[in-house]
């Protein structure tokens, strides 16, 4: 009798440049199609590491045995697996020089506001800042990096002003700027 599987998982390559993001995917695929059992005992351990082998490319199973060298994969646990693979693929960034890069991103001169509001979230959330303070960062760096320096001087004068508002705002002036080009 054939077994129907919800989804659809690639396979993990060692050219891949998002390996957390697989791993999400990998989580969800196998929970949906209950392929991943609880490690209670050497039986189901093993199990889901030959589940999670045969979603790897044959270049990462070989890079995976390198790793782990001189044990086997299959002596490890799904975890230990996946830590050494995502550290491998996505070594951890260095806070500094990623709180450097937040501090001096700058809007393009072409570039759309919610391009550049994207490119400041994608890098701060390498910066591992605090939670309460996440929002207040990016909204600080968003006025400052702004290159519509009209724009820029009204936000600055006001009181209170929060990330949604300095979005819409300086939305609202690319729109009107676009509309008055196409006059």
């Amino acid at each position: 009798m054939a077994t129907w599987l919800f989804g659809n998982q690639e396979q993990l390559n060692t050219d891949c440049n998002s390996c957390p993001e697989w791993f999400k995917r990998y989580t969800s695929f196998t929970t949906a199609n209950k392929l991943f059992v609880e490690e209670v005992n050497e039986s189901a351990r093993r199990s889901n590491i030959e589940v999670f082998i045969t979603y790897c490319a044959l270049d990462t199973y070989s890079l995976l045995k390198s790793l782990v060298c001189p044990e086997s994969p299959f002596e490890k646990i799904f975890d230990e697996l996946k830590t050494m693979l995502y550290n491998h693929f996505k070594p951890k960034p260095v806070k500094t020089f990623q709180c450097y890069l937040f501090s001096n991103c700058q809007q393009k001169p072409d570039q759309p506001v919610a391009d550049y509001i994207e490119e400041i979230r994608t890098i701060v959330q390498k910066c591992r800042f605090g939670f309460s303070e996440f929002e207040e960062y990016i909204k600080d760096q968003f006025v400052h990096g702004m290159s519509n320096m009209n724009v820029k001087k009204e936000l600055i004068c006001l009181p209170d002003l929060t990330l949604q508002a300095a979005q819409e705002k300086a939305v609202d002036a690319e729109r009107t700027a676009l509309e008055v080009g196409l006059m």
